[in-house]
């Protein structure tokens, strides 16, 4: 049956209402959810930005965030909503990469400029003949950085105070290492060392984990390899440097920690996985999350495998500490505070590390990003135009409640 046009604005009314009603239930009175004296109030500091933007933040715990947009990188002060940092730049698609208290912006087609910055502005740009590949920044602000060259690879490091540029650098030539990708690389904090995931598909698949001095006073007239392993017909997902000297390894089969003691690398975690990963988290402590998908088919009929939807959370040594499983599919996964952000499209439910739900937030639209700012009662929520610092708090008598939520969000 083909409806009117009048019946369709009628059923799309009715849609917005309901929303309303349970952007108000949830997030405003609290009476379907936990804490009824709490409610969420959009504090109106924030940022406003075009439908095209292709927005990217980052933020890291503190009461500051950045925003990348095709129009450069702000720095936003969430008590205030002031612009600390406006860098010009006119990009396509902005990739931002972010740790801590800096971020590293590029173009996201072939880029081959990447900008990195701190609280106080620019503090480097670095300019390449060749596309980027892929790159990452560290606590500290050492920049790694993968070209893709015209035959092979080339992996550098740079650091704002190092005189030589880069201060590390290593080219994976076709001709020497054939059917070898490096896929990415993480520099630990004081910047002596480096981790590079590498894909090797001569024969059958096969990734590689290499650990080097990016010193060559470091490696004492070696080629600075120190530390390697392989993961036979597994592929690499990720990999992050940690707290307390620790490489977290997660490939599509399992999750592996390594941790280095003196001049050797011991493997102090494994952890195995017969789950599809679809999101993965890390806080600045070194703890991680991850949200488990569907059965991959080499495993469908294992019984260690999870339900979908299940969200596994870790201590930065690999035990689990909680898990919590979510109704829907995870879209969207950010840790901050000892809390952990589990969102299903517009639901998104704030996590304690033993998997206990805290508090439930509904969405009136859908949300680009969802990520906490200085405490674990202040959140970042972005939306299609504009994204806001929403705070939690109780409920003052006479006070009246935002009923409609975020423009965009």
């Amino acid at each position: 049956m083909k409806l009117s046009a009048t019946a369709k604005v009628l059923i799309a009314l009715v849609i917005f209402i309901t929303a309303g009603v349970l952007h108000i239930a949830f997030n405003v009175t609290g009476i379907l959810g936990r804490g009824g004296e709490m409610r969420w109030i959009n504090t109106g500091r924030g940022i406003s930005y075009a439908m095209d933007a292709a927005p990217t933040f980052h933020g890291h715990e503190g009461p500051f965030f950045y925003i990348a947009t095709r129009d450069g990188v702000r720095y936003i002060a969430s008590a205030t909503g002031e612009s600390r940092l406006h860098y010009t730049l006119n990009l396509r698609r902005p990739i931002m990469r972010g740790r801590g208290e800096f971020a590293a912006v590029t173009e996201g087609e072939r880029g081959r400029a990447i900008y990195l910055f701190d609280p106080s502005g620019r503090i480097m740009t670095e300019t390449f003949d060749h596309p980027i590949h892929t790159f990452s920044v560290n606590d500290n602000g050492f920049l790694s950085v993968i070209l893709q060259l015209g035959d092979g690879y080339s992996v550098n490091v740079f650091h704002r105070n190092s005189t030589v540029r880069p201060m590390y650098s290593n080219t994976f030539y076709e001709s020497n290492h054939p059917n070898i990708i490096p896929m990415m690389a993480e520099v630990s904090d004081d910047g002596r060392f480096i981790a590079i995931a590498l894909l090797d598909y001569n024969n059958h698949l096969r990734s590689k984990i290499q650990m080097s001095y990016t010193s060559v006073t470091d490696a004492w007239g070696t080629d600075g390899i120190f530390f390697q392993d392989s993961f036979e017909d597994q592929l690499i997902l990720l990999i992050r440097k940690t707290t307390d000297n620790r490489l977290v390894v997660i490939t599509d089969a399992q999750i592996v920690i390594y941790t280095r003691n003196d001049r050797t690398m011991a493997k102090t975690a494994e952890i195995p996985l017969y789950n599809r990963i679809d999101q993965i988290a890390f806080d600045k402590e070194g703890r991680f999350a991850v949200a488990l998908g569907g059965v991959e088919p080499a495993f469908l009929n294992r019984a260690e495998a999870e339900e979908p939807n299940t969200v596994h959370i870790f201590d930065a040594s690999g035990r689990q500490t909680g898990a919590y499983h979510a109704e829907r599919r995870v879209t969207h996964l950010s840790m901050g505070h000892g809390m952990v952000i589990v969102g299903s499209n517009r639901n998104f439910h704030a996590v304690n590390l033993q998997g206990t739900r805290e508090w439930e937030f509904i969405a009136l639209q859908d949300t680009q990003a969802f990520l906490f700012l200085e405490n674990a009662e202040t959140v970042l929520i972005a939306g299609a135009n504009r994204a806001d610092v929403w705070h939690r708090r109780r409920n003052r008598d006479g006070e009246a409640g935002d009923f409609f939520g975020i423009q965009g969000q």
